[in-house]
């Protein structure tokens, strides 16, 4: 009677765990792609935050696409404040979203804190102008992360 009742635990356990084991919510590295490869995640409404040495040799930051109102209407645009929460923590950084490209990207070298904060943190969430952007889990983001030793050498955790 038991045997009755198997497939039906069996595909409701599949169910439950599915999006906890998605891929896309794993952060991954490519060495192939950018000066020093590349770490990134992508969440499972298809945003995608990368990381990648830049930004004079420190690490930069890409969040694609860009948020709804956070792109310039023509130009490179100004400097946009977000506000990234790490597990609780906020912690402000400038991003550029020029026109006609879909992502925004930092123009300044995120603080050594936001770096590690990625590598030990649970989820970030991105915030502009008070409204929520962007959530991805930093599962996988340390070794990640680790992958771009040319540019976070210095933002190693203890």
């Amino acid at each position: 009677m038991l045997f009755r009742y198997l497939p039906v635990l069996f595909m409701s356990a599949l169910f439950m765990t599915g999006p906890a084991l998605a891929a896309g919510e794993r952060w991954h590295f490519d060495p192939g792609k950018g000066l020093e490869g590349r770490a990134y995640v992508e969440n499972v409404q298809g945003q995608r935050l990368e990381a990648e040495c830049g930004n004079g040799g420190g690490p930069a930051l890409t969040l694609s696409p860009s948020p709804g109102g956070a792109r310039a209407p023509s130009g490179e645009g100004p400097l946009l404040l977000f506000q990234i929460d790490i597990d609780g923590t906020l912690y402000d950084q400038s991003f550029r979203c020029p026109a006609g490209v879909e992502a925004c990207h930092t123009v300044t070298m995120p603080h050594t804190c936001l770096i590690d904060a990625l590598k030990d943190g649970a989820q970030v969430r991105f915030f502009f102008a008070e409204t929520f952007a962007a959530q991805f889990s930093l599962s996988g983001a340390k070794a990640a992360l680790d992958g771009l030793s040319a540019c976070t050498g210095l933002h190693r955790s203890p």
